[in-house]
């Protein structure tokens, strides 16, 4: 019975009251999250329509005044399907979208689907669309959403006419406010920073939580931890909170890297913060981040002299950062001593585990650096270790790809 009177509570607030956007998202998250795990259901799914033309969308949305919930996915997709068996099939889920949305499926890679993949700019798989009747987009999503009780806020949001304001939130909803807004894949750094000035104790395991879970490197709470180290490791492991400043820095220097555009001012910005407050690991941290800054801009003078200083003490017994270093020297740095350096790196990535890709390494480093017959005799190593990968019959019996070593081939015909 409650479960029933739980799914009657969300649809009658959604119904009847359409001008109270925060009671609607925070009833809904309130109750989702203590009847979801038993809510999973194989009675209802989403009633998706399939690959229908755009414009009978937009007629029926017109027609009936409800947004349209669009799906864009493709075949081969696992988070899709993912989504389609584990929240579509949900009750409560199935009962919002198909009472409050026109709902369809799009496969962005044939019919219709090519079509609105360039319409609607659509990157990455899934990718869902809240569409007004006008043909507007409201609101939209990129990736897995895993968290149902997320999922249904983000669609049961666009049903309303004004916006969420966090400031009247109390600390129970704007934790459920930041949960959902982290599972769309979205910030949360002014929530956090909200949460964290009410707080009474910065310090205690709630603050704790919150900085961990949802606040940047940007927020106020973290540069609070920064200037209160000792407090939070007495309370919370210094081992751990090291762990979480680590993991912060990394994901907000990976973000100015990798955000398009590059943002230099932030990064640099970052990577001082990260020098002046001399960590154990704020040494190898920046070198690290240094060399795909440089990969990233292209600065392959500084990446080769990077390279120089980080290998020997922090990359000498991996195999993998060896080859991955030497391989990116052998495509872009032309300076002698860095190749002569990666020679060298390859050949101990190949002592420490030989395998087809750090012979291949090996053998265009060598060539690189003029040792041409070295080079013909690391080529044919590699090739034979491709065979012999490619001959293991787990391959075709799990449909694995096989070796292309076409490339180390025409390197033997120079």
């Amino acid at each position: 019975m409650e479960i029933t009177i739980a799914k009657a509570a969300i649809l009658s607030h959604i119904n009847n009251q359409p001008h109270m956007k925060n009671a609607i998202i925070i009833t809904t998250m309130m109750l989702l999250s203590s009847v979801l795990p038993i809510m999973g259901a194989e009675n209802d799914s989403i009633r998706f329509q399939h690959d229908p033309p755009f414009d009978s969308l937009l007629a029926q949305a017109r027609k009936t005044g409800k947004p349209i919930f669009l799906d864009a996915y493709a075949t081969w997709c696992g988070p899709c399907k993912w989504m389609d068996k584990n929240i579509f099939s949900i009750d409560s889920v199935a009962d919002i979208c198909n009472e409050h949305f026109i709902c369809a499926k799009f496969d962005m890679e044939k019919g219709e689907g090519v079509r609105l993949k360039q319409l609607l700019n659509v990157t990455a798989y899934p990718t869902y669309f809240i569409i007004g009747p006008d043909g507007n987009i409201l609101d939209s999503v990129i990736g897995m959403v895993a968290d149902p009780g997320a999922f249904i806020s983000f669609v049961t949001a666009s049903l309303q006419s004004s916006e969420i304001d966090p400031t009247q939130m109390s600390q129970s909803e704007l934790l459920l406010h930041m949960r959902a807004q982290k599972a769309l894949h979205r910030g949360t750094d002014n929530e956090a920073d909200m949460f964290f000035a009410r707080q009474s104790d910065p310090t205690d395991s709630l603050s704790w939580h919150v900085i961990r879970t949802y606040a940047g490197e940007g927020t106020v709470a973290f540069r609070y931890v920064l200037g209160h180290r000792k407090a939070f490791y007495d309370k919370h492991n210094a081992d751990t909170v090291d762990l979480v400043i680590q993991q912060t820095y990394a994901k907000a220097m990976f973000e100015s890297i990798f955000g398009k555009p590059t943002d230099t001012v932030r990064y640099l910005r970052i990577r001082s913060d990260l020098t002046n407050q001399d960590f154990w690991f704020s040494e190898r941290m920046i070198m690290e981040f240094d060399l795909l800054y440089y990969q990233q801009i292209g600065d392959w003078e500084k990446y080769g002299n990077t390279a120089m200083t980080y290998v020997p003490y922090y990359a000498d017994s991996n195999w993998i950062a060896l080859n991955e270093i030497s391989w990116t020297i052998y495509e872009h740095v032309d300076n002698p001593n860095v190749v002569a350096a990666a020679v060298e790196w390859a050949a101990r990535s190949v002592a420490l585990q030989e395998n087809y890709y750090n012979l291949d390494t090996y053998a265009c480093v060598l060539y690189k650096a003029g040792k041409k017959h070295q080079a013909k005799k690391a080529a044919k190593r590699a090739i034979q270790s491709a065979k012999a990968y490619n001959a293991n019959p787990e391959l075709k019996k799990n449909n694995w790809p096989l070796i292309d070593y076409s490339n180390t081939e025409k390197l033997l015909q120079t």
